[in-house]
């Protein structure tokens, strides 16, 4: 569990109301009702931004849609918007209002009465005529007989504005009445009389019958319910079910009139609760949320229940009864309802600063919650019934926990106007997981059109309709087209009423296809298509392959679309199989040919990011290199230190060499010459090779095991696949094997390592190749044959150098004796070793930090180098002079403006200090679909021809600059082939220019013909 203690997060929501500050000029004509109830809320003298605000939101969509041009900053969105942010609020308030009523049996029963303030809402509004005279409506709209949803409508957004205003004790006023009215009246009670209607003439069935009437924006329905007998009761609606409800109820009321009483929500005697204290994790996680949030220790039962799941309630139900407990259900219900609150106030508040055309909210999902139930750490305090315990925690028990504790929390803090605003620092993440001020997720035409932009294949649309104009229907005609194969494909969809329908029928159609060929088995999943459907999927194939043989590619984002298998990278049978398959599929076409050297590459950029481990190892080494930045005093740096160190170097060193593959038998016979007897080996072998890098994960796992000064035995567990055991004779730190194995496990991605006791368990499943691959499957193969890495090579050079100063400061502390003025050049020395330390901390740090940057921006090329130019001329010597190039065209690359800066910094930084004497710069570029190139060019002395040498063939530059190593440079190309980018350099006597090459960004418009 995290630590207990944390400071609060104030956020202080002032002043974002974007589309909203400038207002709605005829809205503050018609405002005078409004503003004659919001002081009787409280508001007696809006501010003008409150005054803005609501001119928005009287606003009907009518209106919106005649006068668009007069309030352009006023959208669609910006009005479903603040209507969700309502009805959230709405939510929220009417679920703890009734909870703190203590009318509430059971979550069913709080749900029916919170429905019941949503229902009655439009009854409710019906009545508000200051609503009315406010509006501001279309012609099509008559103020005296506007429809209930209208007028409700209308009244969210209102509520949405005080929100965003700040108002919300005006807001929760205006609820109470809704809450009191409607609950008082009757009105809109969640009673499902139909159902109580079925139980009373059971085992006869009720006949209703309907009739509509009404313009089809404001339909109204009469329904008659007939019982056996004959006996009849009447309702209206503006819906089928609301009708229905209402003959019910009508029907009940004469004929079964004490039905309707016993389904009356009454006051429920509450027994003052008792924190559940038998289970001790469960106190913990209690005190741990107390301490987060700073609640008060009246707080704790409630926090207690947001932790008792209902198994565990049944199995104690004695406990419970004694404790007057009962399970997280209820505050389940009422966090969901917060935490939506939250969510959406976040996203409407994002939405104002851009006005979006439409707000397609979606509230997050049960497993959302579940993971920010874990990410808590408040699992092994959540109460669990002995076989439910045995599972473990599902989602969506996590989700309704979290949900609960939430909702404990907002309770026990007395509601305030927004929780965010009191989140503490260490629930952050969680913040940011549960309510991402983005809207999610996109419509099937959105995402298609997404990713063809990714593929670069251009797509149009067109439509055929037929039928008479009263019930046409169209057929939407969907056109891809490869430029670079020189090959257009058409497709036809499944005919729709409206054109929107048929679109994302037909790109539905498409992205199943696209779905069905990222299958880790393509074939199988393509085994029941037609003609039309494989044809297609062959053509989109062809497509990606020829793309990625001949292009450079955003990698990153080839992989996140599940395009061309790169998503299947972290899996190499997996991706063995599917590019065996994709290779029968295309039967070799010529597009690919044997051109596979950039297709390998790409395969080998998404195999390295998809290497988990070596993010565990680069994590690592930035906290280490951040620890050691903090030291003051050189008695700090202790074992574990120059510990973590010697891992990291050799991890490092192990992915920067190219070490020769070796057989079992050779690496047990080398074990045993190394370590003696320490270490007992089997007799019998089965034959296994291994390569350079998993016989080094194999020595780490073994020299871990062996620093307890023990014997150790080797053990053949299985021959296929190899797995294999060393266990110690004595007792070893399960803690440090634990932090091996998820350092070295996954260096090679067919070797994984499992602490065990006292032991280690190493596991080698090796990729099967096929004895004839084809180009896909061969490129995939060579790809997934290790190389060394120099980026990792000069890290590991420097990590020993860093080593070599930590140890040097623990041999100066360590001696002991002498006089006092030895005692103090020692620590001076010890003092001076630790400055050299932090130096080389502070270079690693500033050089691996570029491998964090992602390829998730988009940068205009263009305009980002005539700004970077004018930033970088700012602080050259006088001496050297820049040109700056023009932007000659639009052209996007898929790499951030922050990462592209540090390339670019690094290669003028390089090119200043070639030019002492002085000199010029000259930065140019070009972009096709293919790639875009940058070039960065100086009239220096030219690289250094040892340096030009080591960049070609992959080894450590030994740099000319005083303390430098070439990392920056090898940094700079981790980083481009990351992302599916390239470094390369051509020099001269005459100066060097160096070429970055990079992934473009397609932009595809899926117009309509």
């Amino acid at each position: 569990m995290v630590s207990s203690s944390s400071n609060i997060v104030i956020r202080r929501h002032k002043g974002r109301l974007g589309a909203l500050e400038d207002g709605v000029d005829q809205g503050y004509e018609r405002l005078t009702p409004v503003l004659s109830k919001l002081a009787e809320a409280g508001i007696i003298d809006p501010t003008p931004s409150t005054r803005a605000g609501l001119t928005v939101a009287v606003v009907h969509s009518s209106y919106l849609h005649e006068n668009q041009s007069d309030i352009p900053r006023v959208t669609r969105g910006v009005l479903e918007a603040l209507d969700r942010l309502g009805r959230a609020f709405l939510g929220r308030f009417a679920a703890c209002e009734i909870y703190t009523r203590g009318t509430v049996r059971s979550v069913g029963d709080l749900s029916k009465q919170v429905a019941s303030i949503n229902n009655g809402l439009h009854w409710w509004a019906k009545h508000q005529d200051w609503l009315a005279e406010s509006a501001l409506l279309g012609g099509s709209l008559e103020r005296g007989s506007l429809p209930e949803h209208v007028l409700s409508g209308l009244f969210r957004q209102l509520l949405g504005v005080l929100c965003l205003t700040g108002e919300t004790k005006a807001a929760s006023r205006l609820v109470k009445e809704v809450i009191f009215q409607v609950l008082n009246d009757g009105r809109g009670k969640s009673i499902d009389f139909k159902t109580i209607l079925q139980e009373k003439i059971s085992p006869d069935r009720p006949i209703y019958e309907y009739e509509r009437s009404g313009h089809d924006h404001d339909p109204s329905f009469l329904s008659t319910v007939r019982d056996a007998c004959g006996r009849t009761g009447v309702g209206t609606g503006r819906s089928k079910k609301a009708a229905a409800q209402q003959a019910s109820s009508e029907f009940l009321k004469k004929f079964y009139p004490s039905a309707i009483q016993t389904h009356i929500p009454s006051s429920v005697s509450r027994e003052t609760a008792i924190e559940i204290a038998s289970a001790p994790a469960h106190s913990r996680a209690i005190r741990h949320v107390q301490n987060l949030f700073h609640l008060p220790l009246s707080a704790r039962p409630l926090v207690s229940q947001a932790l008792i799941h209902s198994s565990w309630a049944y199995e104690h139900r004695a406990e419970m009864q004694k404790c007057h407990q009962q399970d997280n259900k209820v505050l389940g219900f009422i966090g969901s309802h917060v935490l939506d609150f939250e969510h959406v106030n976040i996203a409407v508040r994002h939405a104002m600063d851009s006005p979006p055309e439409e707000f397609p909210f979606l509230t997050m999902t049960n497993d959302d919650y579940g993971s920010a139930f874990q990410q808590a750490g408040l699992a092994t305090g959540l109460l669990l019934g002995a076989g439910q315990g045995s599972l473990g925690v599902s989602r969506e028990m996590g989700g309704n926990a979290f949900q609960a504790v939430v909702a404990a929390v907002y309770l026990a803090k007395n509601l305030p106007p927004i929780l965010s605003s009191e989140w503490p620092a260490d629930w952050e993440p969680i913040l940011r997981t549960i309510a991402p001020p983005e809207l999610r997720p996109p419509d099937a035409t959105t995402l298609l059109g997404q990713a063809l932009s990714i593929m670069g294949i251009e797509a149009s649309f067109e439509f055929r309709k037929f039928g008479p104009d009263h019930a046409s229907r169209r057929l939407a005609i969907f056109e891809l087209e490869s430029k670079q194969l020189g090959v257009r494909k058409k497709l036809e969809g499944v005919a729709d009423q409206a054109k929107t329908s048929a679109k994302h029928r037909v790109a539905s159609d498409v992205l199943a296809i696209l779905d069905r060929i990222g299958n880790s088995s393509p074939i199988e999943s393509l085994a029941d298509v037609g003609d039309g459907d494989l044809s297609l999927a062959r053509f989109l194939l062809a497509h990606q392959a020829f793309v990625l043989a001949t292009s450079t590619v955003p990698v990153q984002r080839w992989a996140k679309a599940n395009l061309f298998g790169l998503h299947l990278a972290s899996t190499p049978n997996r991706l063995l199989n599917w590019a065996g398959e994709i290779d029968r599929i295309l039967n070799s076409v010529s597009s690919i040919g044997s051109e596979t050297g950039r297709l390998s590459e790409t395969f080998r950029a998404a195999i390295d990011n998809s290497s988990a481990s070596v993010l565990t190892v680069d994590d690592e080494l930035r906290a280490l290199l951040g620890e050691l930045e903090e030291v003051v005093e050189p008695e700090e740096i202790g074992p574990e230190h120059v510990w973590r160190l010697v891992q990291l170097g050799d991890i490092n060193r192990c992915l920067g060499t190219d070490d020769s593959d070796s057989d079992l038998e050779s690496i047990i016979r080398d074990w045993a010459i190394l370590y003696g007897r320490r270490l007992e080996l089997p007799s019998s072998l089965p034959p296994a090779w291994l390569s350079g890098r998993e016989r080094a994960v194999l020595d780490a796992a073994v020299s871990a095991v062996l620093a307890a000064r023990g014997v150790a035995t080797v053990e053949v567990e299985a021959p296929h696949p190899l797995c294999l055991r060393v266990i110690s004779t004595v007792e070893v730190d399960g803690s440090l094997l634990g932090r091996v194995c998820g350092l070295w496990s996954g260096i090679s991605r067919n070797v994984s390592l499992r602490a065990i006791q006292n032991g280690i368990e190493m596991a080698i499943d090796g990729a099967r190749p096929p004895t004839e691959p084809g180009p896909i499957t061969q490129a995939v193969l060579t790809a997934m044959r290790p190389e060394p890495d120099p980026f990792r090579s000069a890290v590991a050079n420097l990590v020993h150098d860093l080593k070599n100063q930590v140890v040097a400061v623990r041999t100066a502390l360590s001696q002991v004796g002498g006089s006092r003025t030895a005692q103090l050049e020692r620590q001076l020395a010890a003092s001076r070793h630790l400055e050299h330390a932090q130096a080389i901390a502070l270079r690693l740090r500033a050089a691996t930090s570029m491998r964090t940057y992602s390829e998730s921006e988009n940068t205009e090329l263009g305009a980002f180098l005539r700004q970077y130019g004018v930033a970088v001329f700012s602080r050259l010597p006088r001496s050297i002079s820049l040109l700056i190039p023009d932007a000659k065209e639009v052209a996007y690359v898929a790499i951030s403006e922050r990462a592209l800066t540090a390339v670019l910094d690094n290669l003028v930084q390089n090119a200043v200090e070639a030019m002492r004497e002085g000199g010029s710069i000259r930065l140019d570029w070009l972009a096709d679909r293919s790639g875009a190139a940058i070039e960065v060019a100086d009239d220096g002395p030219g690289l250094p021809v040892e340096v030009a040498q080591a960049l070609a063939a992959g080894s450590r530059i030994r740099s000319g600059k005083l303390g430098g190593n070439g990392l920056g440079l090898w940094g700079v190309h981790a980083l481009l082939h990351r992302i599916g980018g390239q470094l390369s350099v051509s020099s001269s006597s005459a100066g060097t220019s160096w070429l970055v090459t990079l992934p473009t960004v397609n932009s595809v418009s899926m117009e309509e013909s």
